[in-house]
């Protein structure tokens, strides 16, 4: 027995607008995973949009003089390093998937770029090979949980 379109077989007369609403259901739930899948594409899109322009101020904000520092957590510091350069990298892994060395390698130089420049224009800061050690930390954590989801990401199928 057929009830628009849906094959009824093994539903019971009371079970019929379950059918339906369980068919239903699936097509709403296709479209839904269809949205998501452009709404991805399209954040992937902007994504290198998205990571120069978090280069341009990271570079600009870590070359701005700044007060001096009160005492506050010990490793503060290198921490607040590693976490910025975190963000570049997973931002720029996934702006760039099939150049991740190239964000990795390129991040890791503009640090040290940073450290010198740090040292050399500005009285308040200083150049430190512990924070550029601390910006390598964050950029090699990104690239390796991208790296991890990209091994273990669900294949879409065809």
């Amino acid at each position: 027995m057929v009830r628009n379109g849906l094959p009824l077989n093994g539903y019971a007369n009371g079970n019929i607008d379950k059918a339906i609403a369980l068919k239903t259901e699936s097509i709403h739930m296709s479209e839904l995973n269809l949205l998501q899948k452009l709404i991805y594409q399209q954040a992937l899109r902007l994504m290198p949009y998205v990571f120069w322009t978090l280069v341009a101020i990271v570079g600009v904000f870590m070359l701005v003089e700044l007060s001096p520092k009160e005492d506050g957590l010990k490793y503060l510091d290198k921490i607040q390093h590693a976490l910025i350069f975190f963000i570049l990298s997973v931002s720029g892994c996934l702006a760039f998937k099939k150049k991740t060395w190239i964000v990795t390698l390129g991040l890791a130089i503009f640090g040290a770029i940073i450290e010198v420049l740090q040292a050399a224009l500005t009285t308040t800061r200083t150049g430190d090979v512990y924070d550029w050690l601390a910006d390598v930390a964050g950029i090699l954590i990104g690239f390796m949980i991208i790296f991890i989801y990209r091994q273990f990401k669900p294949k879409p199928l065809q």
